[in-house]
């Protein structure tokens, strides 16, 4: 029994000695403004190569044997961050909570020794890009305000049926409350003269920083609207009433719709999220849109319907990078793969049941020295009858603004479908010709090509199947085995943030209402 204790006793002292002889840093790093965590720093010790990067959460750990050294330097790095180096006991395990510098671009142009006509000029400039990347303003000391007015690119637009068009909201902060956030606006158009509205009510689990959108969302929430909705455009990272979006609506889409949900979502570290729903929602057209019955010729002024569903996504190492509303993808080449799965109920209003099934997956693929490829692929289904305004339309972007996820060329509602497939690719070279031209070696060219096959089964067509609303004027069916191509070339990274796309069709061409080619423009503040 001796023996045994002083065997284990000899094993623990090894144990204890081999510890001593290691020191080791963990800890997590912020943002020192936002108290918000920072991915992808480097982290590693100071005159070695013994390194690693932080996780999605901030969270980092890094080891190294002891030598002689009594004390470590440990740099911590992150590109638009100021460097930062920590001093920590050798042999020891030491815990580190990094409040990581932002560079201030105001400090960057007083470096600049600019003549004070220039430099009122750029700090001008600088205040309007701050405000409108920001997108909200807070109301009061940005250290302790409890709301914020936005959103500030939505604030006046214009369609034909609104006529010019006034919008503004209120977004409380975790001032406010730590958990309960309130959002919401008011609009107003001055040609239907209709007051719009949205209302959200979200009970933030995880208690944010800041906003409850923050990476991981563990959020529910309640959202009540009234307001114009576009069939057939979705801007998955704006609105259809933002400025610069908002011109060219396609005359015989716009309805008025009135929505209620409640829902529940879930983010992870591990790239896992879902979100599931309930929801009534009641759409009246307007302007050229109507609702006609085949056969009979009676109209209706509405379509209620009341839906619940999932949706399940799946990015690996998926991280943001957050400062205030805020909210930047970092890991790009992290594939995104999504489902879900939509069930219309008889119960609740609801009018119609049907079931819709879509699933995507996006990757960028990573060339090196030669850019990078965008790419993502679709399928959507609809598998029960349903009159036109629920079955499946390509994405549109009427716009003048360049979205790779939607098609530039189509008008809203152009095809009708119950079934499609969509692939888009945009490639961003870095190496072509341009790269070889002094003086425009700074340039990309862009090269980009989208396509869509769909069909309408004879239940959903209403020349076929009674009981359906007929097709708007503007709509047509896909070709038998014809899908739709459109392509472009562009110049991105002018001037730093302006890219220039020329986009064509390639089959469909010569459609009335439906441009053939067109100049099409993007920008990154």
């Amino acid at each position: 029994m001796i023996r045994k204790t002083g065997f284990t006793l000899l094993i623990l002292w090894l144990c204890l000695a081999a510890a001593a002889q290691t020191t080791t840093v963990e800890g997590i790093v912020m943002d020192s403004l936002s108290q918000m965590p920072l991915p992808y720093a480097a982290v590693y010790f100071g005159n070695t190569t013994t390194g690693t990067l932080s996780d999605n959460g901030g969270h980092f750990s890094i080891s190294i044997p002891n030598d002689s050294n009594s004390v470590r330097d440990v740099i911590i790095a992150l590109s638009d961050y100021k460097l930062q180096k920590k001093t920590v006991e050798g042999g020891k395990t030491s815990i580190l909570t990094v409040q990581m510098q932002p560079f201030d671009l105001q400090e960057r142009f007083d470096s600049f020794g600019m003549k004070p006509k220039w430099k009122r000029f750029y700090d001008w400039l600088y205040k309007a890009a701050k405000i409108t990347s920001d997108d909200y303003i807070p109301l009061g000391n940005p250290n302790s305000n409890k709301f914020d007015f936005g959103r500030i690119r939505t604030a006046a637009s214009y369609n034909h049926i609104e006529g010019i068009r006034l919008r503004g909201g209120l977004a409380s902060t975790s001032r406010f409350h730590p958990h309960l956030f309130l959002r919401g606006y008011a609009a107003y158009g001055f040609s239907d003269q209709r007051l719009k509205y949205r209302g959200e009510a979200v009970w933030a689990f995880n208690k944010p920083k800041y906003h409850e959108d923050e990476f991981p969302a563990n959020n529910l929430r309640l959202i009540h609207e009234y307001d114009i909705y576009s069939l057939g455009e979705i801007h998955p990272h704006s609105q259809n009433d933002q400025l610069l979006y908002s011109f060219r609506h396609a005359k015989g889409s716009l309805a008025y719709r009135r929505f209620t949900e409640i829902n529940y979502e879930k983010e992870s570290y591990s790239g896992f999220s879902y979100i599931i729903w309930l929801n009534m929602r009641e759409l009246n057209p307007t302007g050229q849109l109507s609702f006609v019955y085949n056969g009979s010729g009676g109209t209706t002024d509405y379509l209620k319907t009341a839906e619940t569903g999932f949706r399940l996504r799946y990015s690996p190492k998926e991280a943001f990078r957050q400062n205030r509303r805020k909210k930047t993808l970092l890991t790009t080449e992290s594939p995104v793969f999504q489902f879900s799965y939509s069930l219309g109920l008889s119960i609740l209003g609801g009018e119609y049941p049907y079931h819709r099934t879509e699933f995507s997956a996006q990757k960028q693929f990573l060339m090196g020295a030669f850019g990078r490829i965008e790419a993502t692929a679709e399928m959507q289904h609809l598998w029960s009858k349903a009159p036109f305004p629920l079955l499946l339309y390509p994405n549109a972007n009427p716009s003048y603004l360049i979205e790779n996820e939607s098609f530039s060329l189509l008008s809203a509602m152009e095809f009708i479908n119950d079934s499609q497939y969509a692939v888009k690719a945009t490639y961003t070279a870095n190496n072509l010709l341009l790269a070889q031209i002094p003086y425009l070696d700074m340039l990309h060219e862009v090269f980009s090509i989208r396509g869509i096959y769909g069909r309408l089964s004879d239940k959903n067509n209403p020349a076929l199947s009674a009981g359906l609303f007929e097709l708007p004027p503007n709509s047509r069916l896909m070709d038998r085995g014809s899908p739709y191509w459109e392509g472009g070339v562009g110049i991105a990274n002018i001037a730093g943030m302006l890219r220039i796309d020329y986009v064509f069709r390639l089959s469909y061409r010569n459609t009335e209402g439906s441009p053939n080619n067109g100049i099409r423009v993007g920008f990154t503040l």
